[in-house]
Formats: structure tokens, sequence, C-alpha cells
């Protein structure tokens, strides 16, 4: 059998959508935001490791952004460090706490820019750096913030960090028409309060001691709306509003006090030193020693005294 042939291919020249001259000329900066950061610099160091990592990103058209997808997880062997971070209502040191910083600064421009939003969550707690409402928060796996590139045309990124401030920036062939803008706005509508606050023992501080582990925060409620701007060709200004979310509700932080305890120790006083005649007024004597202890603000090595009783 012969397995070989010559075939005669026929093809025409197909333009592109759009030049390349003509691309240099359309892209151009479609969006900007800029927050600003602390004075911690671990978390400054976390916070410029996932601007790196999303620096120079091209999406394509229909294409799915991924925060978590992109900057990948957050590890010690990358330079990340530990940095504050919320856990269960407390505040706690993670690896790589304050990248929600540069998901939040992306959330931002890239709905400036007209792009579409697949999923973003905001935090449990209000935060700092921006106005509650507009924040996007991020954990390795989930949650995970996305957008979709709904242009025709691929688009780019933009991030840095530098002098406690980061930067997004998108770059592309401009989305929305001309003389029309987006922004989002967030208004407090609640305030939840502060609650009361919780304590734990800590057997290594002097009685009477008490020392804040953690302070508490009042929580709120705040509604985002979607701000809808247009200039027309007889330069009149519009302004229409959209309720993107109503009562986005951020949680109070309960305050938590280490307090000194009573060591169990006393009890033993009770059962192994007293003498049988007073055995019967255990709950009394016990009252007494305990006021002797706080008033003389004794060390635990008092569990060595004997008392005399009965």
């Amino acid at each position: 059998k012969k397995f070989d042939a010559t075939i005669t291919a026929t093809g025409s020249t197909v333009a592109p959508e759009i030049s390349a001259s003509s691309a240099k000329e359309k892209y151009k900066t479609i969006s900007t935001f800029t927050t600003t950061t602390t004075a911690n610099q671990n978390r400054n160091t976390n916070v410029r490791l996932a601007a790196e990592a999303i620096n120079g990103t091209v999406i394509k058209p229909g294409q799915e952004f991924s925060f978590n997808g992109t900057v990948g997880q957050r590890t010690e062997a990358k330079g990340y460090k530990g940095a504050a971070a919320y856990n269960n209502g407390e505040v706690v040191q993670e690896i790589g706490g304050g990248v929600c910083q540069v998901s939040t600064t992306l959330y931002n421009a890239v709905f400036k820019a007209g792009l579409k939003i697949s999923s973003r969550r905001s935090h449990t707690f209000e935060p700092s750096y921006v106005t509650p409402g507009r924040d996007a928060t991020v954990s390795w796996d989930q949650p995970d913030f996305k957008f979709i590139n709904n242009s025709s045309t691929a688009i780019g990124l933009r991030a840095s960090y530098a002098d406690q401030k980061v930067t997004v920036a998108v770059y592309g062939i401009p989305i929305l028409e001309d003389g029309v803008t987006w922004d989002l706005e967030s208004k407090k509508v609640e305030d939840l309060g502060t609650p009361n606050p919780t304590y734990e023992e800590d057997q290594t501080l002097q009685p009477g001691a008490e020392v804040t582990k953690s302070k508490g925060s009042a929580g709120s409620r705040w509604e985002t709306y979607f701000d809808f701007f247009e200039t027309n060709f007889n330069k009149k200004f519009e302004k229409f509003n959209f309720l993107l979310q109503a009562h986005w509700d951020y949680k109070c932080l309960v305050s938590i006090t280490k307090v000194y305890r009573t060591p169990d120790w006393c009890f033993v006083y009770i059962f192994f030193f007293c003498p049988f005649h007073a055995f019967n007024r255990r709950h009394e004597i016990l009252s007494l020693i305990l006021a002797w202890i706080h008033h003389f603000s004794l060390p635990p090595l008092c569990k060595y005294y004997v008392f005399p009783v009965g």
C-alpha cells in the first residue's frame, strides 16, 4: 500500500479583529485602585509577595481569573511571614496574613474596569484599609476571589507595593462606553454594639491581676451600592444607584481577658489538712483561706503552708 501522498491545501488570509498598531493605540489603563497598609513589616512582606504574584497576569477573553490559583498557597518556603489574621473570632498569627488587602485592592480595580465578578466574599470583621462592603477576603484554599474577562480582548494586571501602599491597575481596551464609569459605595445602616468580654484562666498571673489578651470591637451592618456615572454629549453628569447587596454583617469581636484563678490545691487543704472535728465546717474554712490568700497576694508556693484550723 502507498501511505505517502501530496495534498494541495488552499487557504486565505484573515485579517485580525484588531491590528497590532490599533491595539497599541487603544490599550490603556482602564482602572486603578490603591490602599494603604500598616507599618507591620511581616504583613507588608506578605502584601508585596502577593502583589508580585499577580503582576503581569494576562487574562484572555472569557477566561476566569482566580486569586488563589494565581498567587498559590502562602507558605514560609515562598517567603511569606506570620502576621495578624482572624480565626474563630480571635486575632491570631497566620502565615500569609494580610494578603486579603491585595485581593480587596484587586476587587475594586476590576469592578471599576467593568469586569464580571464571579466569586467574592466579605470579611467576618470590619477591614481597616477599605470601607466595609468593598472588601474581598481570601484564604487557602477557600474562600477565593474570582472574576471573568467579559471583554472581547485580553486584559493585563499590574500590581505593586511600595511605601506602605499597594496598587492594582487593569490594562486593556476600555470595556465601558465612553463617558461611563462604575464605582462602589457603602453606607453603614446599623451599629451592632460591643459584646461583654469573656475571661480565660491563667495561673501564671498574680492573684487579682487581669490582662487583656485581645481587644473587642463593635459589629456593624452595611449596604453596598453600585454607582453608575454617565456623562452625555451635552456634558450633563448623571448618577444612578443600584443596591448590590443589602446587609453585609460584620461581627462583633469579643474582648478576651486573662484572669488569675485560685488553684485547685486550696481544696486539698480542706480534705487532707483539716482536723476531723473541723471537717463539717470545711465550706466556712475554705472561704477564710481564699480571703487570706487574696489579701496577702500569696504566690503558689503557699501550698506548702499549714493553716491552723479547728
